[in-house]
């Protein structure tokens, strides 16, 4: 008798679960009631993949020597809202980071980073001018930023966790976080196993969503592979700083004397929780190589390992048109790529599959440093396309114009973000005005003035950023 009430509590209780989890997704959009006590799954409707970028993410400068320009971020952006336009049931788009995520990135950091690294590099990130200057200095002549560049970092971790909340809850289907600044080379703390240098990274976004997943979510194995070119010592040095049976870290990439960082040379180091598929040194990455000898040892230790996540450090580097030239991939070859990863992950975790943007620097750019459609040429954005065709199972027609489609969402987004810094121009010019009205003729204590400007608490904000905190001072003495 008890086994059979034991039974039966078992199967209401995951009778219960079902339920909830479809009443859930419900009200996501992602399945419509039938009749008072049946859901069904309809073809629109289905679990679509999830494609989150930020505008604050285009607003982290770099330097001009910089491959890691902010026209990737409009590139990423062109391209998925090309793609989803044109395969709307396919694919739906997050273009801002909900506040709450950001409020949880920012509080969920010292999962993966120490607090004195957190707290020195938010406070120099806020310290920089507009313009685009080094953050670390010493060996580090890569990772550069400017004032927005911290917001950007958050964003992007933000845009990392709401993706995996989104794909562990059933509303989407997977997902893929086209953010910028990249994060793979952002360690527990600067100079993550003996690298020079941060490598254009500041918080490390697909470390953090493995962290997120396995402490607020519950899961008990996550993976994370890194097909960037380069070794991604920070996510390694983040998972794998102590034994944590939770996590693994696999990684394939180019090695060599003058690669970056200079990590990820053994195999098999003293961890059972890392596996690293590093190239023949001094050569290219070849396709051969990555297909047919890389790929099967990365999916071989992922079926040992059998995680409940996948997240994909997502990097198109080793394309044959990259400024790094240390790879010979095609667009092709990562849309085959792609499809391996999902087609497993559809077979072995449910399809829960997470791709973060990392490298990736073969952009086109006009005379102003502009992106332009990369035409007949493969390059960042062909490649970021098929990656998303192969995420969603979205293919459009052969006929139909892509580069044109890319060269109005581009413009779009560019006329959106001047539409947005002229606003943000208007609004300190009032500021100003306001608080120089105030100052120059400040209404008395016994007879106030109504027409007087007001100085608002944004008036002060704006003044505190240009560095006039003398006045705010004199003011908040009065007050």
């Amino acid at each position: 008798a008890r086994a059979a009430r034991r039974e039966v509590q078992v199967t209401r209780d995951a009778w219960l679960t079902h339920r909830n989890r479809t009443r859930r997704r419900m009200l996501a959009g992602v399945a419509r009631v039938t009749s008072s006590d049946e859901y069904s799954w309809d073809a629109p409707g289905a679990p679509r993949t999830l494609c989150v970028y930020d505008r604050r993410c285009r607003l982290h400068s770099t330097k001009p020597h910089c491959v890691e320009q902010a026209r990737r971020a409009v590139a990423a952006a062109a391209v998925v809202e090309a793609r989803a336009r044109r395969c709307s049931n396919k694919l739906w788009v997050e273009r801002t980071v909900h506040g709450s995520y950001l409020q949880r990135a920012a509080s969920s950091l010292a999962y993966a980073h120490t607090r004195s690294y957190v707290g020195a590099v938010r406070q120099r990130c806020l310290d920089l001018a507009t313009e685009a200057t080094m953050i670390f200095g010493g060996e580090d002549e890569d990772t550069c930023g400017n004032r927005d560049t911290w917001g950007a970092a958050i964003a992007a971790s933000a845009a990392v966790i709401q993706a995996v909340d989104a794909v562990l809850s059933g509303e989407a289907r997977n997902a893929l976080c086209a953010v910028r600044p990249p994060g793979h080379h952002a360690g527990a703390s600067i100079n993550s196993l003996g690298a020079p240098g941060n490598g254009y990274c500041l918080l490390n976004h697909a470390a953090l969503g493995a962290k997120h997943a396995a402490h607020e979510r519950g899961l008990k194995r996550v993976a994370v592979f890194d097909f960037d070119v380069h070794h991604g010592n920070g996510t390694e040095d983040i998972l794998a700083r102590t034994f944590d049976p939770r996590f693994m870290y696999l990684s394939l990439h180019a090695t060599g004397e003058d690669v970056f960082p200079g990590s990820g040379r053994r195999a098999r180091p003293d961890h059972p929780g890392v596996l690293n598929a590093p190239h023949r040194a001094e050569k290219v990455v070849t396709t051969e190589w990555v297909l047919e000898e890389a790929l099967p040892r990365i999916l071989n230790a992922l079926d040992a390992f059998r995680p409940d996540l996948l997240i994909l450090s997502s990097g198109f580097d080793a394309h044959k048109r990259d400024p790094v030239d240390l790879g010979r991939l095609d667009a092709a070859d990562y849309g085959v790529l792609t499809r391996r990863l999902v087609d497993w992950a559809e077979r072995k975790c449910c399809g829960r599959l997470v791709s973060v943007l990392e490298g990736g620097y073969g952009v086109d750019c006009g005379p102003g440093g502009e992106y332009v459609t990369s035409g007949r040429k493969e390059a960042f954005d062909t490649c970021l396309r098929a990656h998303v065709d192969e995420l969603a199972g979205a293919f459009v027609e052969a006929d139909v114009d892509e580069d044109a489609d890319l060269r109005q969402e581009a413009d779009a987004i560019r006329a959106a973000d001047a539409a947005a810094a002229a606003a943000a121009a208007n609004s300190v010019r009032a500021h100003r005005a306001a608080a120089d009205a105030f100052f120059r003729d400040p209404p008395g204590e016994d007879e106030p003035s109504d027409d007087a400007p007001r100085l608002t608490a944004s008036a002060l904000s704006g003044l505190g950023r240009d560095g006039d905190r003398d006045r705010v001072d004199m003011l908040l003495d009065k007050a």
